[in-house]
């Protein structure tokens, strides 16, 4: 009996000892600002408060211009403050953008971007406030920290090697940090979570006709879509969450563009998910697609709805994994072109058009099977946006002039000759109203019996 129990004691100790080997290594660094935080505090007064804190770690590299979350902290604000570690220093002095997270994790991870807030940096340490999100008033809080951005520089940054640019470039993060509040006290654990990293990826849309209305001359759906490739090989792609920014436009012939207010977005199309055009107008044609398709099989359905890429896009796009049609949005060529054909700025109005632009797209968390297992993780990808013109579009398109299909100038030439005669009534009517007029007052005064004129003078 007390042998066993010098057995168990001794188990006990190596258990424990490997428990703190482990928390050790899965929590590096998992300490760093663990004491009461202030957002106007120094950078290195907070990151040394915590004794495993070793300056030497965190060389100087002019030439590495990533950035890389090295601890949070809980401010005594209700802040969530960043501390990034920022090689390239104030050679470049980058300033992060977003940080994408959630404040739930596993299975049930929600990132979002959040934007950041510079608040002060010494040589490649940098500190940041991230803007518009509460803290929790849960005795254990969740910070599953996917992405970190930064603005894209084309001095040091690869372009996105086709028609797309990129706005805003993202370096992985991938560690979930633990915040627990015990008798007032705030303690940090930090440990390894796994992300999905997009490796080539495409922004762009497929203007599809909806036909001829009373509104519009070229009433179109604009599909927008986002090509890309992941680290995974993903066997079926379940569910993905996108995010992006959009405005409404309106734009004439002289080239001079009205834009709404950007707002951002995030939507989260599945597998399950279809989508389809509205082809409410004359010469219009229906189509139907899904949300969630393989490249090939994007490639190939379009072919099917004489949707014609060119031999160079269909290339680009076999490179890719998937295609996410993720949005749509309305197109107008020529607003209210029954109206203005009756004024003599019609060649300008018929040329107006107005639509939506999307921009900043980023793919947030993607939901997928592999080998049998299934998987919800954050995507570290950049934010990207496509070419104002379309990859493609559906039939009659390419026979237009001036943005206007050819049975659209078939209809316009029928119209033309009402219109003219209708323009020359309106015209003529008021001059035949005066010659109606004017014989019959000339034929009242002829028939009018004249009084004689009293003369002058006294009566007599």
């Amino acid at each position: 009996m007390k042998r066993t129990s010098k057995r168990t004691y001794a188990l006990a100790v190596i258990i424990a000892a490997i428990v703190l080997l482990i928390t050790s290594i899965a929590g590096g660094g998992a300490n760093f600002a663990r004491a009461a935080t202030s957002a106007p505090s120094d950078v290195l007064d907070d990151l040394r408060k915590d004794s495993s804190f070793n300056l030497s770690d965190y060389p100087i590299k002019e030439s590495d211009y990533s950035l890389q979350v090295i601890s949070i902290a809980e401010s005594t604000d209700g802040e969530l403050l960043i501390y990034v570690y920022q090689p390239s220093g104030k050679t470049t002095d980058f300033r992060a953008t977003t940080i994408r997270l959630s404040q739930s994790t596993g299975a049930g991870i929600e990132p979002d971007d959040y934007h950041l807030t510079y608040l002060n940096a010494v040589g490649v340490f940098y500190k940041y406030k991230v803007e518009g999100l509460t803290i929790k008033k849960d005795p254990e809080r969740y910070y599953d920290i996917t992405a970190i951005h930064r603005a894209y520089n084309r001095l040091f940054d690869d372009p996105a090697g086709n028609d797309n640019t990129i706005t805003e470039v993202a370096y992985g993060v991938g560690w979930v940090w633990t915040a627990r509040t015990v008798d007032g006290k705030i303690s940090y654990e930090k440990t390894t979570t796994e992300v999905v990293e997009i490796s080539e990826k495409r922004v762009g849309y497929i203007r599809l006709k909806d036909g001829l209305t009373l509104s519009a001359i070229n009433k179109a759906c604009d599909a927008h879509y986002v090509a890309f490739s992941t680290d995974y090989n993903i066997d079926k792609l379940l569910s993905v969450d996108v995010g992006f920014d959009y405005y409404t436009y309106d734009e004439r012939i002289t080239g001079k563009e009205k834009r709404g207010e950007t707002q951002h977005t995030v939507v989260k199309p599945t597998y399950k998910d279809t989508a389809s055009n509205d082809n409410n107008g004359l010469g219009g044609k229906k189509y139907n697609w899904d949300r969630i398709e393989r490249a090939a099989d994007f490639v190939a359905r379009l072919d099917k709805q004489g949707i014609k890429l060119s031999d160079e896009d269909k290339a680009e796009f076999l490179k890719y994994d998937f295609v996410l049609n993720f949005y749509e949005t309305g197109y107008e060529l020529g607003e209210n072109w029954a109206w203005t054909l009756l004024t003599p700025w019609a060649a300008f109005a018929v040329n107006k058009s107005s639509g939506t632009r999307v921009e900043n797209v980023t793919l947030l968390r993607m939901g997928f099977e592999m080998a049998g297992k299934t998987y919800n993780l954050g995507v570290v990808d950049n934010k990207q946006t496509g070419s104002r013109k379309p990859t493609a579009t559906g039939d009659g398109e390419s026979c237009a002039f001036l943005g206007v299909p050819w049975w659209g100038w078939i209809i316009i030439a029928l119209l033309a000759p009402l219109v003219v005669f209708i323009l020359y009534k309106l015209l003529t009517l008021p001059f035949k109203k005066r010659a109606e007029a004017a014989p019959t007052k000339a034929k009242t005064s002829r028939n009018k019996k004249s009084k004689p004129r009293k003369k002058a003078g006294k009566k007599k």
